[in-house]
């Protein structure tokens, strides 16, 4: 029988954070769509300086797992064959119920040879666990994982996946909240269409630092409609120091904005990043917050075939077009 403890949780080793308010923080933006979000990621998260748990109370959505088969028959995390999937599963699990209005995406890479079916099986272990732990939902039914959104049609907004809207009328026992409150979402680069939880990838292309010419490729991309993820990964042959300082903040910025890169501020509705996936991202976690704050209005204008050009940002100092463009 599967044993899972729902309330373990990771010793406290600095204050923690407030609980996040609704979709991911992001209350005013509720109308945006989930491809439209901006999801700050941790790539390989067994292979992070952190838990799980503390990932989502940093503000990670997005958790990049990958997966490998053990001698004993049971999928392990490829970077640390003693974190298993039923122990990362519990994690999202235990804060996907405890916390209200939140959206967690999941992207899972497995070995050959691990089929998504065998993944989702385990997967339903641990919702049954959590599932029979809420109050005001149905018996879970195996396929039928009640935390998990699975796309059909169009992406839909931050808001209708939790049932946040707050321009909806209040009536008497609205406040009392019961059920499934906060969603998953499984993305893979496999095929997927005959699975029961998997929806497509978020993003249409990957850029990373370590290209030839980073403005030169991002330039290419952004004359393409279509979501793009940003992948800050280090060289794990490196130094602590080396590695500390692998993402540059500063060549991003100037990658983004100015006008031999993206010229994000000049690109049309359908170009706009949408993740960007970190490892060690707790190094860079002030500059990825603010540019996540900083995104989602451009991100939501964009879907709305509006233009709102990107602010700039308070923590890395480069060259910023705004004086002398124009839209």
């Amino acid at each position: 029988a599967l044993t899972v403890s729902a309330d373990r949780q990771t010793a406290p080793v600095r204050e923690l954070p407030a609980d996040p308010r609704p979709c991911n923080d992001f209350p005013d933006h509720y109308k945006i769509p989930v491809n439209r979000f901006f999801w700050l990621g941790a790539h390989d998260v067994a292979s992070q300086d952190r838990s799980v748990t503390e990932m989502l109370r940093d503000g990670i959505r997005l958790l990049d797992l990958n997966l490998c088969s053990s001698p004993k028959d049971t999928i392990v995390a490829c970077s640390d064959s003693t974190v298993s999937l039923l122990d990362l599963a519990d994690e999202i699990f235990n804060y996907a119920r405890e916390q209200e209005e939140q959206i967690i995406t999941v992207h899972v890479n497995l070995s050959d040879d691990i089929s998504l079916s065998t993944f989702e099986k385990t997967w339903d272990q641990v919702c049954k666990v959590h599932t029979e732990r809420l109050e005001g939902v149905d018996p879970f039914e195996k396929g039928q994982c009640p935390f998990i959104y699975k796309k059909s049609g169009q992406w839909e907004t931050l808001g209708e996946l939790v049932g946040y809207d707050p321009e909806m009328p209040q009536w008497e026992g609205d406040g009392e909240l019961v059920g499934v409150r906060s969603k998953i979402i499984l993305t893979t680069s496999r095929k997927h269409q005959n699975t029961a939880y998997f929806s497509e990838n978020l993003w249409r292309s990957t850029i990373s630092q370590n290209v030839a010419d980073l403005n030169v490729e991002l330039s290419k991309l952004c004359k393409t409609p279509g979501a793009i993820e940003i992948q800050g990964k280090m060289d794990i042959y490196k130094s602590t120091l080396e590695k500390k300082n692998y993402f540059d903040a500063a060549l991003w910025e100037n990658a983004i904005i100015s006008s031999n890169g993206c010229n994000i501020d000049q690109t049309g509705a359908g170009v706009y990043f949408n993740t960007i996936l970190m490892d060690q991202y707790h190094y860079q976690l002030p500059y990825l917050l603010e540019l996540q704050g900083r995104m989602i209005p451009v991100n939501f204008a964009k879907s709305q075939s509006k233009k709102v050009k990107i602010e700039p940002s308070k923590l890395v100092k480069v060259h910023h077009p705004h004086d002398r463009d124009e839209l």
